[in-house]
């Protein structure tokens, strides 16, 4: 199996404490996490050490080569990298999981069989894979969840925006678009006092139930499943003057950048600039530098979305 970075979705802390409610740590000792992607759950066992008094047994699986690395960074026991692939005899007290949402039905059939007997196992499940069970793979686990007797909780309300469906904007989202909205309208030179049409237009696409193409002053937006959102920008140049402002506060332009002509550069600067963008950008971005580069002096206090 590949790994999809459009998959992964960290859990927010919120909902880690709201799947963790109502179980008893007293009385586990093995955890698994079969899609731990930077470890966010398993960090929230690590607290409870003091708590409990006791060091929970965790194991945990992750496809991502980088997420792994970050996981065995934090002291993270990695067992596996395709959970599918997984194959133990080892049985667990708990399994929390937030799987991916192309298979996430999968992933639960095959967590139901690593949880011991009176064992727990708490999974973040999209909506569709319950109410449309097309598959062999749902119509099994639809199955399996009733002869278990599984409580089903819908999660709703903690998004910034739900269209139902399992279709809804993330956790904090609305602030980051609003955000990429008001660095661009600075940078844009159309930065003005009144608050951002950004709310209006999300309510009138839920209103409508858009839930692709919706389009903002600078990108179009499109919204999936489990709260990822893809943008499209309109403008290449202020694309350009966006990451050419990013480098420069970032360090990773040389002095002079923009000001001195290609040939003008050291050697080294000019090896960052072609890594950059090229010759050919970078003579653009020289003819157009009163456009391109930003003049710190003028940086306003960028008002709220509202």
């Amino acid at each position: 199996m590949q790994y999809d970075a459009n998959e992964f979705y960290p859990t927010p802390p919120a909902l880690v404490a709201d799947m963790l409610a109502g179980i008893s740590l007293s009385s586990v000792s093995t955890v698994l996490e079969p899609s731990a992607g930077k470890g966010d759950i398993i960090a929230r066992f690590q607290q409870y050490k003091g708590e409990y008094d006791k060091t929970f047994d965790i194991d945990a699986i992750e496809l991502s080569p980088e997420l792994r690395h970050i996981l065995k960074g934090r002291k993270i026991r990695v067992v596996h990298d395709d959970f599918l692939t997984y194959e133990t005899f080892k049985r667990y007290d708990l399994v929390i999981m937030n799987p991916p949402f192309s298979n996430g039905d999968k992933h639960l059939l095959k967590a139901l069989r690593l949880v011991r007997g009176g064992g727990r196992l708490v999974c973040i499940l999209n909506a569709e894979t319950m109410r449309n069970p097309y598959t062999n793979a749902r119509k099994e686990l639809a199955k399996r969840l009733e002869e278990l007797h599984a409580v089903i909780i819908p999660i709703h309300g903690d998004s910034d925006w739900d269209w139902g469906e399992g279709y809804r904007l993330a956790w904090g989202a609305k602030g980051k678009l609003c955000d990429i909205e008001k660095t661009f309208d600075y940078l844009a030179g159309s930065v003005s006092a009144g608050h951002s049409s950004l709310n209006e237009i999300l309510e009138l696409a839920q209103r409508r139930n858009q839930r692709h193409k919706v389009r903002f002053k600078h990108f179009t937006a499109s919204f999936f499943k489990k709260g990822t959102c893809h943008l499209e920008f309109h403008d290449e140049k202020l694309i350009h003057k966006f990451n050419v402002y990013g480098g420069q506060q970032k360090g990773w332009l040389p002095p002079g950048y923009g000001t001195a002509g290609y040939e003008e550069l050291e050697p080294e600067a000019r090896d960052v600039v072609n890594s950059f963008e090229g010759e050919d950008s970078y003579r653009r971005t020289v003819a157009n530098r009163q456009y391109f580069l930003v003049n710190d002096s003028s940086m306003l206090l960028l008002p709220n979305c509202g």
